[in-house]
C-alpha cells in the first residue's frame, strides 16, 4: 500500500532553522525523493515561514542596532574594553544568522517545490475555513488553513494510501473531532517527527529503511 505523508509549517521550520527533530524531517524528505513515499504539504505552509522569517530579520535588526548602542557606550569605558569582543561576537552572529536562515528556507523550498506535492488554497477551502474557527474546533486563522487543505486534499484524493499527517501542534490538532475526522479518512495524525519517520519505515521495504 502507498503511503501519502501529509506535513505542515511546522516541518518546514524544522528543517530551515536545523531544530532537534530536523534530521528526521530530511530523512522524510529523501524517501520522498527516492519515490517510496508522497509527501504532501498545503500551499499556505510555504507562505508563513516567509512571514516568520521577516518578523524574525525586523526584530533582530532592531536588537543588533539596539546591542550597538550599547557597545558604543562601553567602549568609552576602559573597565570593559577586555569583554567588549563578547558582545561583538553576539551582533555578528545576529548580523549573519537572518541571513543563514533566509538561504535555507531558499534552498529547502526549491528542493520541496522538485519533489512534494503542493495542496492549492482553493475556494473550497477558503470557504470551510471559519468552520474550523468555531467551536469545538477554535483553530487559529493558520491552523484552520492548513487543516482546511489536509481535509480537502484527504476528501478528493483517489489513491489507495496509507495516510500520516505530521505536525507538532498538539494543543489544537489533538481535539476529539478532529481525530474523528481523520480517523474517517485513515489518517494518522502524529505530533512527533521522529515517531512519524520510525511509523513511514515500518511500513516500507527493510531496504528503504536506515542500517
Amino acid at each position: 500500500m502507498a503511503i501519502t505523508v501529509l506535513a505542515e509549517s511546522n516541518f518546514i521550520f524544522e528543517v530551515v532553522f536545523n531544530q532537534e527533530q530536523a534530521y528526521y524531517c530530511e530523512q522524510i524528505i529523501s524517501l520522498c525523493e527516492q519515490g517510496l513515499i508522497q509527501l504532501v504539504i498545503p500551499a499556505y505552509c510555504f507562505v508563513e515561514p516567509y512571514e516568520k522569517l521577516t518578523r524574525q530579520e525586523k526584530d533582530r535588526a532592531q536588537l543588533f542596532r539596539q546591542l550597538n548602542i550599547e557597545i558604543n557606550q562601553l567602549q568609552r569605558n576602559s573597565r570593559y574594553q577586555s569583554q567588549l569582543h563578547q558582545l561583538e561576537t553576539v551582533t555578528q552572529l545576529l548580523a549573519n544568522s537572518t541571513t543563514v536562515d533566509q538561504e535555507n528556507f531558499d534552498s529547502l523550498c526549491q528542493r520541496l517545490l522538485n519533489t512534494v506535492t503542493i495542496i492549492p488554497l482553493s475556494s473550497h477551502i477558503l470557504i470551510n475555513i471559519p468552520l474550523y474557527r468555531q467551536n469545538p474546533y477554535e483553530l487559529s486563522p493558520q491552523d484552520a488553513v492548513v487543516y482546511c487543505s489536509v481535509l480537502s486534499f484527504l476528501q478528493t484524493d483517489t489513491s489507495s494510501s496509507r495516510y500520516i499527517f505530521l505536525n507538532k501542534n498538539t494543543r489544537d490538532f489533538f481535539i476529539p473531532n478532529i481525530m474523528r475526522e481523520l480517523d474517517a479518512h485513515s489518517c494518522k495524525l502524529f505530533s512527533n517527527f521522529e515517531h512519524g519517520y520510525h511509523h513511514i519505515t515500518s511500513y516500507l521495504s527493510p531496504f528503504a529503511q536506515e542500517d
